[in-house]
This record gives structure tokens, sequence and C-alpha cells, in this order.
């Protein structure tokens, strides 16, 4: 039986894809759990016209994305932290959530925690360099950590 995924099924495919089960599991399985549908001639046709228009938008924030990878090489973006001890370590370190966010902010274009590394949280105020990267675009930034006394 030809089913469309209508959500990740480990071992099975992706959101979207067309696969070929076994009538069983699509029934017992797959179909009452909200994860397929059947393939119809209609509902294949309408997948890939979806396809195409979901590629194009992947592509445009591809573009974004690279395009503001370029802008922020060289910047220093500046994080503010919250309270900071007497040895100049963070209580409440810079996660890659609040690093995203930031560069986010400068580039003006929405930047997830996969274009960078952060190993773990940043504990000490200062200038961290980022390197950020996508696709063949790669950047270096500087972090700026500040603190309240």
């Amino acid at each position: 039986m030809q089913v469309i995924l209508t959500k990740d099924v480990p071992k099975v495919g992706r959101q979207f894809d067309v696969k070929t089960v076994a009538d069983g599991y699509a029934l017992n399985f797959l179909f009452p759990r909200g994860l397929a549908e059947m393939a119809t001639d209609e509902k294949v046709a309408t997948l890939e016209a979806k396809r195409a228009e979901i590629a194009h938008l992947i592509e445009t924030e591809e573009k974004a994305l690279a395009e503001a990878i370029r802008k922020l090489d060289g910047a220093k973006v500046t994080i503010e932290a919250g309270k900071v001890s007497d040895e100049g370590t963070l209580y409440k370190g810079v996660n890659a959530d609040m690093v995203a966010e930031a560069l986010s902010k400068v580039a003006q274009v929405k930047i997830t925690p996969d274009v960078f590394n952060l190993e773990q949280s940043i504990k000490a105020v200062g200038e961290h360099p980022l390197a950020l990267r996508t696709g063949d675009v790669s950047a270096t930034c500087t972090l700026m950590v500040e603190g309240e006394e």
C-alpha cells in the first residue's frame, strides 16, 4: 500500500515522503496514529506542488542566512548576561539559544544554534570568538559578554 507520511516515522521515512508499506502496518499503526494517509493520485500531485513551494522557501531562507553570516563576519555582538561574581564569572551561563537570539537581532534574520558550535555555556565575561558556518559560507565574529555588578 502506498502512503504519504504526515510526520517523520523512524525506519520508514520523513514527513511528506511517499512510501510503500505493508497493508497491516498502514491500517493498524500509521493511519490510527495520524502518521500517514492513503496516497491517491490527487494527493500525490498536491504533495509535489507543495514540495516545489517548500523547496523555493528553503532556498530563499538559505540565501538570506548566508548573507547574514557574511554581514556578521568581524562584527562584535554584545550579550547582557546578568549578575557576575567577584571573580568575574557569571552566575547564569550564556547558552546557545541566547547567542542565537543576539545574533538574530544584529543580522535581522533568524539564526539558529546549528549555525555555530557552542560546546558549553559561556561562564565568563569578556570577548569570546565565535565561528559561524552554513553551507559553504563561514565567518567569525566576536561575542562580548557583559554582566551586572
